[in-house]
């Protein structure tokens, strides 16, 4: 028990690092659930699109599609 935090929903264009928040990713908008874990579909500077938790975005541990390590 309340160990989950509600974070807001990001706002279109908003980035997170070398993350932005992609206009339209599903057809109910930005976000989508798993179970009670929202998602937001996002592109990375390189091009690359992934769907990070929204708890992942705001705690800093999705900054990238994972090019930062690659290099």
């Amino acid at each position: 028990m309340g160990r989950h935090k509600k974070y807001p929903t990001p706002s279109v264009g908003e980035r997170f690092g070398k993350l932005t928040v992609e206009h339209n990713a599903l057809s109910n908008g930005t976000t989508f659930y798993k179970g009670s874990v929202r998602f937001v579909r996002c592109v990375c500077d390189c091009g690359k699109i992934v769907t990070p938790s929204i708890g992942r975005l705001y705690t800093h541990k999705a900054t990238s599609c994972g090019c930062d390590k690659r290099k």
